[in-house]
């Protein structure tokens, strides 16, 4: 048996992309050219690179422990320490294993060592106990869904789309709802139609936004479609990909411009309120605003950096910008492309109020008198641009938070943030406050999407553990779980409120009829 460099490359690019090292798993794969690979992602399951090390060292360890005629582990079975399997070959590892025998540490050093991973199985087990809601930061918490029976989404009520070749990264509904868009590692966009409810749905329809050229073969395959967004009535979907262009396409699936401006991937776009302005931001370290009716660039900022990850508009004219070179701007429309309204630049803990990492996120509040920051410093941050301070710097989470995202406009009150981490858990903040509400602790992998429900009462989550859960913003319930199959990259509240889609790694998209009301 032997394993290619092209199927090594593919297991760490996947391996990258699970631990949350996006900008890694991007720089790697291009280099790589990992998506040229004659690897098939739909087989390849979640943590195949850490499965694929450890039954190494485990046959390593055996190897190790069998007698000298290779036929039968030799007395007792002596655990070896994954220190010594990764560092010595087995010549080595026989001997320290008949130095351990003979100074009695065999049978007696297994049991310590099975006793110790008893123990630290038992800890993670007992801190493994899922504890859904906190009322404060050291507050008792409650039980599973406080104390009420939690409801499953049924298979009847899952709507399950598929046709996508690889990983679904985004998805996003319509503004009438009729119509899902979903992106994909496959080099393609999709736009299903999706009519009336999970159970009597109709999609026939499913218009394929094709990225790259077929004549081209697996060569012109790396596309992947990493961001979308319609525009207000729906006419138009926007398309980023790994290509640096920015499409346009209407709902029948004609591409009605393609801009090239960008020399890298694109990572993030969005249209203003009015549609007539669409902004991107990229790999290239620019975020460019395009003139939707000409199809022209209007200006292209060069202000960060290090690529670009995230952008949000406040208004018409005004938008925000991070990057991973740890700074926020916020800029307008027809200013000096290498000036901003004001910016938040990166620092260090002990210098100011800035990131010290990567800023991954940025949202304004429903008054857009706030703008919300999250960061691989893990840390949420809170700015007042009229002010150019810092109002909050929310410290709680304990690994990278992915994304931020505001309640509705005039749905709750005190205003609410939501924070997705790599620490597995999902908070909601008081933003008047700057402190910690709510502390969701029951997914176990990466959390790398939240989401409010149109009218606020609820917010939905999604995790690499491939579960989906609802939650109440009312008192911190847990009112709804979907276990999928496949961990889950972004979810999309239907505007209604009623449907809720997920995209996951496994290449599908199901949509959930989750009966709130």
């Amino acid at each position: 048996m032997s394993i290619t460099s092209d199927e090594v490359n593919f297991l760490v690019y996947r391996y990258l992309q699970e631990s949350g090292f996006s900008h890694t798993a991007f720089t790697f794969g291009y280099e790589s050219f990992v998506h040229q690979a004659s690897v098939n992602a739909n087989d390849v399951p979640p943590g195949a690179l850490v499965s694929f090390i450890q039954k190494g060292l485990q046959y390593l360890e055996l190897e190790a422990n069998l007698a000298e005629d290779g036929q039968d582990v030799e007395g007792d079975f002596a655990h070896l320490g994954s220190s010594d399997l990764l560092t010595k070959d087995v010549d080595e590892l026989k001997e320290l294993i008949r130095e351990r025998k003979a100074g009695g540490g065999g049978s007696g050093g297994a049991r310590g060592a099975g006793g110790g991973k008893a123990a630290r199985s038992r800890a993670l087990a007992k801190h493994a106990v899922p504890m859904d809601m906190d009322t404060g930061e050291d507050g008792p918490g409650a039980g599973a869904s406080g104390g009420r029976d939690v409801a499953s989404v049924p298979s009847s009520d899952v709507l399950t789309l598929e046709g996508h070749e690889n990983e679904v990264f985004t998805c996003a509904w319509s503004p009438s709802g009729d119509k899902l868009a979903s992106g994909s590692g496959d080099s393609t966009a999709r736009i299903w139609s999706v009519a009336g409810g999970v159970g009597g749905g109709q999609t026939e329809e499913c218009v394929v936004l094709k990225h790259f050229n077929a004549k081209a073969g697996a060569s012109d395959r790396d596309k992947d479609v990493t961001t979308l967004d319609w525009n207000k009535d729906g006419s138009l979907l926007a398309t980023g990909s790994y290509d640096g262009v920015t499409r346009l396409w209407d709902t029948k699936g004609e591409q009605r411009m393609a801009h090239t401006e960008h020399k890298g991937a694109v990572f993030t776009l969005r249209f203003n309120e009015s549609s007539d302005l669409l902004l991107s931001g990229s790999v290239d370290k620019t975020s460019v605003v395009w003139d939707v009716n000409s199809g022209k660039v209007r200006q292209q900022f060069r202000l960060h950096e290090a690529p670009v990850l995230d952008v949000a508009w406040r208004d018409d004219s005004t938008f925000a910008t991070c990057s991973t070179d740890s700074s926020i701007y916020v800029c307008k429309v027809g200013m000096n492309e290498r000036e901003a309204l004001c910016s938040f630049r990166g620092a260090n803990e002990s210098e100011g109020n800035g990131h010290s990492n990567d800023v991954n996120a940025v949202r304004w509040d429903p008054s857009k008198k706030v703008l919300a920051s999250c960061s691989d410093d893990c840390t949420v941050r809170l700015w007042s641009v009229e002010e150019k301070s810092c109002l909050h710097v929310l410290r709680e989470h304990k690994k990278e938070i992915y994304t931020v995202e505001f309640a509705p406009a005039a749905t709750v009150t005190p205003t609410l943030l939501a924070t997705a981490s790599f620490d597995s858990t999902v908070r909601v903040w008081d933003v008047e406050r700057g402190s910690s509400k709510f502390c969701f602790r029951r997914h176990k992998d990466p959390v790398y999407t939240v989401e409010f429900s149109p009218d606020g009462r609820y917010l939905a989550s999604g995790s690499f553990d491939q579960y989906v859960h609802v939650w109440s913003v009312a008192d911190g319930s847990l009112v709804k779980s979907f276990k999928g199959t496949g961990g889950i990259f972004e979810l999309a509240w239907h505007p209604g409120g009623e449907r809720l889609a997920a995209c996951f790694s496994n290449s599908r998209v199901q949509v959930l009829d989750l009966r709130l009301a």
